[in-house]
């Protein structure tokens, strides 16, 4: 049960991970004015998935976190 990731402590990282693909799709699309290479768009698209990535498997670790 100790070895266990609180529930809120939990939520809150995937909260954050959250924000982080917002901000990053935000700074994404206000620079769209700006020609941005293939390589650099399909870095930022792996960076995002990467963070999806983190968000499903929080996710499934919020099944068994403790109170």
């Amino acid at each position: 049960m100790q070895g266990m990731p609180k529930c809120s402590d939990l939520e809150k990282e995937i909260d954050n991970l959250e924000n982080e693909i917002k901000h990053i799709q935000n700074e994404l699309f206000t620079s769209r004015g700006v020609s941005i290479g293939n390589a650099e768009n399909s870095e930022i698209m792996g960076k995002i998935n990467s963070l999806r990535t983190e968000i499903k498997f929080k996710n499934s670790e919020r099944a068994h976190c403790r109170p």
